[in-house]
């Protein structure tokens, strides 16, 4: 946030007590203090509190609009009605430590990046300057598949442009003040999250994104491309059952949790396979994804994708800056793993999800954010979480940046919010504007008598 403006433009208006029950007597004082002035407006208020009082650990935020709109939001905080605008935390605010979630290839789709490069001035920023990038680096130019609707399906661009969405989408989260402790990447997004933790460099990770997508699309060229990809909500037992009564090929590919996971292969038995799921009353989908990664399939090609790392400036995977924990091991990334053979194993392994996310939170990650246009990842996220057997997972946060059919910027704001308000590690936006309100109202606290009745006068 900006001063006080959430990236929506409403008025980020933080109410806080140290008490449980303050926060609803805070938002009534205010409310009649702003109903008697009324030359007085949601910045006014909002500049106030954050001016004059120290951040309490119970807190409540209101996106506030206009006058009228925060006088309804702060009555209905005052008398525990739900609103729209307002986000309570469910408890005293903790020390968070965030994981920006990166995941793979299978939800995108042409244009997937148009409403928040014309919306927001730091996406667009970013995905500019990474595009450059590329131009420079490979001479590609992935933007247009995030900005066309109209932009062909090639893998080619497909692939970097999820790479250019999603640092994107991270690009947002810092300019709004939320800094990644942890990154955690699926399949293809681990190479987004190598970057954001300082393990590869931006020009090397559009090296290995560009040379994975071209080596998958000489497989297509080649005539191999009557395969895909389909996810199954079933348990790892479940679907194995699935695949051993399946005389095509087929074979498990991800792990996204007990309950979620993938299969790959020729596309007559993936479709089979998903079929009788669903008629098991079972969640089936199939993935816009043509190849079979993530099976053995990929193992005769091992020279192809090995070449993934040639022309880097790098040898070996860099120190790093925050832990990069990738789905391809299902660990912490580390100097030691060979660079030389990591993005074939990427994409031959069977994606372990299940294991990173765990890894994560055993390490004390408890707020999970996925950078994508559309949460897919979230219900696998809190499966992982309570599967870790860390304390209190019932506290960790898991959201999604935006949400496909929504107003971008005011889904990324109420997403915020959800962070920002349970977070007591924050850094708030102290405004300088303003003068001090006059007679504004002071904090609300609890009164208690510590003298014992006078039991001599009677």
């Amino acid at each position: 946030m900006s001063e006080l403006a959430m990236p929506n433009g409403r008025v980020a208006l933080l109410v806080s007590s140290d008490r449980p029950d303050g926060v609803a007597q805070e938002a009534a004082v205010l409310a009649d203090y702003l109903e008697v002035h009324d030359e007085l407006s949601s910045e006014h208020i909002a500049s106030a509190l954050l001016r004059a009082r120290p951040v309490r650990r119970h807190r409540a935020l209101i996106a506030a609009g206009d006058r009228d709109h925060t006088l309804g939001a702060l009555r209905a905080l005052a008398t525990s009605t739900p609103h729209p605008d307002v986000v309570v935390a469910a408890a005293a605010a903790i020390d968070r430590r965030v994981g920006f979630v990166f995941p793979g290839q299978g939800s995108q789709r042409a244009g997937m990046g148009a409403e928040l490069y014309e919306a927001s001035s730091v996406f667009r920023a970013c995905v500019d300057d990474v595009d450059r990038e590329f131009q420079a680096t490979v001479g590609i130019s992935p933007l247009r598949y995030l900005i066309d609707k109209d932009a062909g399906e090639e893998v080619t661009l497909v692939q970097p442009a999820i790479f250019l969405l999603t640092l994107g989408l991270h690009a947002m989260w810092r300019d709004a003040g939320v800094v990644p402790a942890a990154t955690i990447g699926h399949s293809q997004g681990e190479i987004a999250a190598v970057v954001v933790s300082g393990l590869l460099s931006l020009r090397d990770a559009i090296r290995v994104v560009t040379t994975r997508a071209r080596e998958i699309r000489k497989l297509e060229v080649a005539g191999i491309i009557d395969h895909t990809m389909g996810v199954i909500g079933q348990t790892r037992d479940q679907v194995e059952g699935l695949l051993a009564r399946c005389s095509g090929w087929a074979e498990l590919a991800v792990v996204n949790s007990g309950h979620i996971h993938a299969i790959s292969g020729d596309t007559e038995a993936v479709v089979a396979i998903l079929s009788r799921a669903e008629q098991a009353g079972a969640f089936a989908r199939r993935i816009k994804v043509d190849y079979p990664g993530h099976t053995n399939f990929v193992s005769g090609y091992r020279e192809a994708f090995y070449g993934a790392t040639a022309g880097l400036d790098a040898v070996e995977f860099l120190t790093g800056s925050i832990p990069c924990f990738g789905a391809t091991l299902g660990n912490r990334i580390t100097p030691s793993e060979p660079l030389s053979d990591y993005w074939f194993w990427n994409l031959r392994n069977i994606v372990r999800f299940d294991l990173a996310i765990i890894a994560a939170a055993r390490d004390g990650v408890d707020t999970f954010i996925e950078m994508s246009d559309h949460p897919t990842m979230l219900l696998s996220i809190q499966e992982n979480v309570y599967a870790a057997d860390v304390p209190a997972p019932q506290r960790t946060v898991t959201v999604g940046t935006v949400k496909r059919g929504a107003d971008p910027l005011a889904e990324f704001s109420a997403n915020l919010a959800r962070v920002v308000v349970d977070d007591a590690a924050y850094i708030w936006p102290h405004s300088s504007a303003g003068l001090p309100l006059s007679d504004f109202p002071h904090t609300r606290f609890e009164t208690s008598s510590y003298w014992a009745p006078d039991m001599a006068r009677k």
